[in-house]
């Protein structure tokens, strides 16, 4: 999505769902840095969720284990 100002941004959602994720460059959040955001999700078998959506295509700037 954009706004025709070069400004753009993503939307992701289940559908149905009554809530979505927005994901913007940083550059429109100036203080990323101080507010630090994050978000976590959980699943039962990560390693077969990221098996699958990787066969999907879908990529991973970084994978970390605990």
């Amino acid at each position: 999505m954009g706004n025709g100002n070069g400004l753009y941004w993503r939307e992701v959602a289940a559908a149905g769902a009554q809530s979505r994720l927005v994901l913007y460059p940083k550059s429109l959040m100036k203080d990323w840095r101080e507010r630090k955001p994050s978000i976590a999700f959980e699943c039962e078998d990560v390693d077969r969720i990221y098996q699958e959506v990787k066969s999907r295509g879908v990529g991973s700037a970084a994978r970390q284990r605990t």
